[in-house]
């Protein structure tokens, strides 16, 4: 069955729509805040070096088009068994950021380093490289899972095309991931339509460990999904994370749950990094004008406690 969505009050919305307002108002550096990993924190699995990237619109002449600069000089370094969250409100560039992590967006200018290697202008040899070590999870599960296909097919089939063990080890590693993800095993012969947006996601989590990755790329993986099933899934990613030493980045426009999840938050705004630091520090002692207020709007619904931080 199809989970439940809330009804949100006229009065609720209206809060919405000021709150809106007040973050369209603040004004937005120039630059983005550069990053504060330690030079002697070792070699990133990801390194985003002055990343920046530039739309062209419909609008305006054909000779010249005007642009939106989606992304503004971002740099990001994920190391190994870290996550990060990246949040703010819906346009601000952290889906474009995402993107380019994963190389599913050529940045205008800048570098993307994989393991020291820049793969910014990246070959075959090096998507199929780099989609061993680096999973993504996106949004929605219902568009991101193949709706003919069977549970088990799509959980076998990154192994098949990346030739990972024999047909015995596959199936193995089949039942392994249900088990990991905590749904039976009578869910490998079901068809996504047959499943709630819970289990999907459980299910495109599970396809995404299929190749036991060193990082997953978490693109808003909660906010298709109903209040109530949020916390499952988020709760299930943390103990992944620890279980297996994943790195991840954590993609929200919710600053509460990027905490709970987060070793370290950037925010961004219109495209620029405008804070970033250990998520404790961010939530508790936030400097940036728009982060304070993005914290403002954003009561938890999880309520994680300070052990999260510890």
């Amino acid at each position: 069955m199809a989970d439940e969505k809330t009804a949100v009050a006229p009065e609720e919305r209206s809060g919405r729509r000021d709150v809106r307002e007040q973050l369209q108002a603040i004004p937005v550096p120039e630059t983005s805040v550069p990053d504060d990993t330690p030079a002697d924190a070792g070699e990133p699995l990801i390194f985003l070096d002055d990343i920046h990237v530039t739309f062209k619109t419909r609008t305006g002449s054909l000779l010249h088009p005007n642009k939106v600069k989606a992304v503004r000089g971002v740099s990001i370094k994920l190391m190994p068994g870290e996550t990060i969250g990246i949040v703010g409100e819906s346009g601000c560039g952290k889906s474009t950021t995402a993107n380019v992590l994963c190389g599913l967006q050529k940045p205008t200018s800048g570098h993307v380093y994989f393991k020291g290697k820049d793969v910014t202008n990246r070959t075959a040899a090096d998507r199929k490289t780099i989609g061993r070590v680096l999973s993504v999870v996106f949004q929605d599960p219902a568009t991101a899972l193949n709706a003919r296909m069977s549970v088990h097919d799509q959980l076998l089939d990154p192994m098949v095309v990346h030739k990972v063990g024999t047909p015995q080890e596959r199936e193995k590693r089949v039942r392994e991931l249900i088990h990991l993800v905590g749904l039976p095993a009578s869910c490998l012969e079901a068809l996504p339509g047959q499943m709630s947006g819970g289990q999907r996601q459980r299910v495109a989590i599970a396809r995404a460990l299929a190749l036991n990755p060193e990082a997953i790329i978490a693109d808003e993986p909660t906010s298709a999904l109903d209040v109530s099933v949020r916390a499952q899934i988020l709760n299930l990613l943390m103990d992944l994370k620890k279980e297996l030493n994943l790195a991840m980045v954590f993609i929200s426009h919710d600053i509460s749950t990027v905490r709970y999840i987060s070793d370290r938050i950037i925010v961004m705004n219109k495209g620029v990094i405008v804070e970033r630091g250990k998520a404790k520090d961010v939530f508790e002692n936030p400097k940036d004008p728009y982060t304070k207020l993005l914290l403002g709007a954003a009561p938890s619904l999880l309520h994680p406690s300070e052990e999260c931080f510890k």
